[in-house]
């Protein structure tokens, strides 16, 4: 252990360090360079059956499970409840990621970022609802519903309420979110004119011109939104669900637009594997395992 810490840099994250702690320990008990492309399948099997501790199963076990729950409760916020009622876009953006916080305040465990992209969860810095000098929105001053900068790019994600029905392409919009992809190339600009974004502990990352952006907005898709993309230029593509896509010059920003039940199919998919592994569906030995009715 001593010799792991004296090799860390100082400035490496805390996740970054589990992660690599988890490794360290598992290389103490398998010597992985006998691992190769001519290695066995049965081999590669034992290092996960013989080598990874009961209690890291587990807790991969619950991580799964609880994924499972999350995309559960993602799907119950975008139908309408039989009040009538909708979930509203803060109840979305809180269950993908705290509002009002960053990264250097809460970890990975904390947030569900993995519903737009597994990527994320390891990105250098993540920041949501706050301005690019790190406050909560001003008047007539835009705030991020996440941001996240990660090897110089960045990712801006304008989330819209499941089911809204009415977006206006005017620049000066009676209500700016009904023009989300001006939403977002404001918040861009201002982060430009700025030359950056401040965290939660008065650090600026700088953020230059060269660095390219990408916008994603979430929204439901319906008529009234193609529409609205169709008058903004944007080319649109079915492939894996709807979704469509504008680059803008000036801003050096790539605005994608993609449907909430498209981000929470994919998310389903990636996750499937896992939960059927759990319940029993394959013995993880390359064969595909037929349960009995009510099992």
């Amino acid at each position: 252990m001593n010799e792991f810490v004296e090799e860390r840099a100082i400035l490496e994250s805390k996740e970054q360090l589990a992660q690599d702690l988890f490794v360290a320990r598992l290389r103490s008990k398998f010597d992985f360079r006998k691992i190769n492309s001519e290695t066995p399948y049965e081999d590669l099997q034992s290092v996960v059956r013989n080598n990874i501790t009961a209690d890291a199963k587990e807790a991969l076990a619950v991580y799964v499970a609880y994924r499972n729950d999350v995309i559960k409760v993602l799907s119950e916020m975008l139908n309408r409840k039989e009040d009538g009622t909708i979930a509203k876009e803060d109840a979305v953006h809180q269950l993908v990621y705290p509002r009002y916080k960053d990264s250097e305040e809460i970890d990975y465990s904390a947030h569900n970022l993995w519903l737009i992209d597994d990527d994320l969860a390891y990105a250098e810095y993540i920041s949501s609802d706050r301005t690019p000098k790190g406050k909560h929105r001003g008047k007539g001053s835009y705030a991020h519903d996440i941001l996240v900068n990660n090897d110089n790019e960045l990712l801006l994600v304008e989330m819209k309420r499941p089911q809204k029905a009415k977006y206006d392409i005017a620049e000066e919009a009676d209500h700016p979110t009904d023009n989300p992809v001006q939403q977002l190339i404001s918040q861009v600009g201002e982060i430009r004119d700025y030359g950056g974004i401040t965290t939660s502990g008065g650090r600026k990352i700088v953020v230059s011109p060269e660095t390219m952006v990408r916008g994603y907005v979430i929204a439901d898709w319906n008529a009234d939104l193609e529409r609205y993309l169709k008058d903004n230029d944007f080319k649109i593509t079915n492939f894996g669900g709807p979704m469509a896509y504008n680059y803008y010059t000036m801003r050096n920003v790539m605005v994608e637009v993609l449907a909430f039940d498209r981000l929470k199919d994919r998310a389903a998919k990636r996750n499937q594997v896992f939960v059927d592994i759990l319940a029993g569906k394959t013995n993880y030995a390359g064969l595909k395992v037929d349960l009995l009715a009510g099992e």
